[in-house]
């Protein structure tokens, strides 16, 4: 009886370590996320980037429609394939694998940085007075200074057609990014005015409706019409910065312009004076 008694305790004990040391009871063991996407690298046909090794790589749009796919290596690069240029647009990645937390990420298009130029002054130069001296002309500098010779003058002249170049790559860059201001614009918000006759149009839709006798219709119009007017404050939105961004844009324009005007004045000085 007694050794019928252990037997059945020692049965009892191996059915309880079994239930505590369950994973049903402790629940599942913690499982490692994804990596985040890096190194990316957008053309106007693929997208490449970095992630875990044989992860799936899903690129979507920003309301989830599927732009390309595949899996990356051994090593963790991929290269997808997309069906849109995305050079300039703001998309998601997903990242899956099998015993892996999937991850979500946006990779968000960044307007170009507006040129950060330094502005040196020209170096103030004294009218020279000049004569001969055992066959090389010189240039007479201001008393206690030695003499500016044609090789001092050759290096001014250079330095000051040099600013005028960086001028004039500064103005370039600042029209260059206006132009891009107003693509982004154009491609990302088009004519306000679709919006507004959107919105008008699901107004009279929703006038048209009974909410007794068309219940499942006049639900679902009113939540068009709402998803309309959100819309239309986004774009509105989006309008207010792209005008504040556009002023910037042209007063940047205008700052590079008289910069370069200054940098020939600098120069033309500089000719008259040595």
């Amino acid at each position: 009886m007694e050794s019928r008694y252990k037997i059945l305790m020692a049965v009892a004990i191996g059915m309880i370590v079994g239930v505590v040391g369950s994973p049903a009871v402790h629940g599942h063991a913690k499982k490692k996320q994804v990596a985040r996407v890096t190194q990316v690298r957008v053309t106007a046909k693929k997208v490449q980037g970095k992630t875990t090794k044989g992860a799936k790589v899903v690129v979507l749009t920003t309301k989830n429609r599927i732009l390309g796919q595949g899996e990356a290596t051994s090593k963790g690069a991929f290269t997808i394939k997309v069906r849109k240029n995305l050079k300039k647009a703001t998309f998601k990645f997903k990242v899956t694998k099998k015993g892996y937390v999937s991850r979500t990420t946006v990779h968000k298009y960044k307007l170009p940085q507006k040129p950060v130029v330094t502005n040196p002054v020209a170096p103030e130069v004294e009218k020279p007075t000049s004569h001969p001296n055992n066959g090389q002309q010189l240039v007479t500098a201001p008393s206690g200074s030695k003499p500016v010779d044609q090789k001092t003058k050759k290096i001014l002249i250079r330095w000051a057609k040099d600013k005028i170049a960086d001028a004039e790559m500064n103005l370039q860059k600042a029209n260059e990014a206006l132009e891009e201001l107003i693509k982004y614009q154009q491609n990302y918000f088009g004519d306000m005015t679709w919006y507004e006759e959107q919105l008008r149009e699901k107004e009279v839709r929703l006038d048209g409706l009974n909410d007794q006798k068309d219940s499942d219709a006049y639900k679902r119009a009113k939540e068009d019409l709402e998803q309309a007017r959100v819309t239309l404050a986004k774009v509105a939105e989006g309008y207010i910065t792209y005008y504040k961004d556009y002023e910037e844009a042209h007063q940047l324009i205008a700052e590079r312009q008289q910069e370069l005007n200054s940098r020939k004045q600098d120069l033309a000085n500089l000719l008259s004076e040595i």
